[in-house]
């Protein structure tokens, strides 16, 4: 017969409680009983014999109890955004269990849980020992943040066509093209069109060589036909390939790296969660990469503390669609670092710029040529702009920036 649990305390036979004492012999197996409400030992000097000291963790195995705590029922509770599984599907008391979660594209596991009633069972490398009882798994899924997400065109309308093209690609490396956000990828093989684009294809691209250099020349490796995308995700997987998280610099002795990304590319609108996550810039690396985005309204930031010449040279120009600038949080310009960077954005009228050295040369020639007529300018208190083209706009107003403290 099956025991029955009495009270808070003790397993019993029909009402016959049945007690650990002095005399329990062998028969007594050590399994841990996340799920059991503790027990109080008869004797306190029984502590040193079951081990670890925790009045929850043994209980006492009788023959006629055997097959209780055979085949117990492993629930899984029902989740969105990825999958749980278990092996075995149910477990014997004491059975390791491994867990599964599969996370579906653009997720990660963010909590796992295995519940026995109302105690929690230890997990430990996605494994648990089965307790006495059955258990509920439990696993939540949470989006991956845009800086672990692969660099990723996502279509915002229906019709029309994308085309990647490989042939400004250097260094001999492989460009990979995923319609499912990274679980599956495909080698281009030469330049690739998709047609008939619907809202919410993607398109995640990585970057696999030696090299780890792009070479645009003056054209764009996207071209967006009466089509309409935006773009998110880290930019470095077209540096790093899988290697992408937590790069936040390009490779040495590397110019131009990302220049003319997105040059003429009429199709991109919004490319705010776009992630540049490069702290330390390059020669060229950022040049023109946006220009003469007509329709782009929203930029990505641009964390960069420590500039390099023509780092930013005409990234903007020409994006007419653009109200707001990247904060720009260097102190020290370097020589056309700025040069012609917000050029001809006729809607653009806030810029924040925290310089307080703009001896580089040509730093900020044209750098805000043809801007909106009025609009808000954010600058270090320390710093003394002129006014015009290469310095805070006129008609402008001018603020003074004071850090938080």
């Amino acid at each position: 017969m099956k025991q029955k649990k009495i009270g808070t305390t003790l397993y019993v036979f029909d009402t016959t409680a049945y007690q650990i004492t002095e005399d329990t012999d062998a028969a007594v197996i050590k399994i841990q009983l996340e799920c059991i409400p503790a027990f109080e030992l008869l004797n306190e000097s029984l502590k040193d014999k079951f081990e670890p000291i925790n009045y929850k963790l043994y209980c006492v195995q009788h023959p006629e109890w055997a097959d209780y705590y055979d085949d117990l029922e492993i629930i899984i509770a029902p989740t969105t955004n990825g999958t749980v599984t278990v092996s075995p599907a149910s477990a014997d008391m004491g059975e390791e269990v491994t867990i599964t979660t599969t996370p579906d594209a653009g997720y990660k596991l963010d909590t796992l849980t295995v519940m026995c009633g109302d105690v929690e069972v230890q997990v430990t490398d996605n494994k648990f020992t089965m307790p006495v009882e059955s258990v509920v798994v439990t696993a939540t899924f949470e989006v991956l943040p845009y800086e672990e997400q692969y660099f990723t065109l996502e279509a915002t309308k229906d019709g029309g066509s994308l085309t990647i093209k490989t042939e400004y690609i250097d260094g001999g490396g492989d460009v990979y093209v995923s319609e499912d956000k990274g679980q599956t990828w495909n080698l281009l093989d030469g330049d690739t069109t998709y047609s008939n684009i619907q809202t919410g294809n993607t398109y995640s691209v990585k970057y696999v060589g030696n090299k780890f250099v792009y070479d645009y020349g003056s054209s764009s490796p996207f071209d967006i036909n009466e089509a309409e995308f935006k773009v998110y995700g880290n930019a470095m997987s077209l540096i790093y390939g899988d290697e992408f998280i937590g790069k936040t610099s390009f490779p040495k002795n590397s110019n131009g790296n990302l220049s003319y990304l997105f040059y003429g590319v009429q199709g991109l609108t919004d490319a705010s969660n776009l992630i540049l996550p490069a702290t330390t810039l390059t020669n060229d690396c950022y040049r023109s990469m946006f220009e003469t985005c007509v329709r782009l309204n929203a930029a990505p930031e641009l964390p960069a503390t420590t500039l390099a010449n023509s780092c930013y040279y005409s990234m903007f120009n020409g994006c007419t669609s653009l109200t707001t600038a990247p904060e720009l949080p260097a102190t020290t310009l370097t020589d056309s670092c700025y040069l012609e960077m917000f050029q001809s954005c006729s809607s653009l009228n806030y810029i924040k710029c925290l310089a307080t050295d703009k001896h580089g040369t040509n730093c900020c020639s044209r750098w805000v040529s043809g801007v909106a007529a009025t609009g808000t300018f954010v600058k270090a208190a320390s710093m003394t702009w002129g006014t015009g083209t290469a310095g805070i706009p006129s008609g402008w107003t001018v603020e003074d920036y004071t850090p938080s403290v």
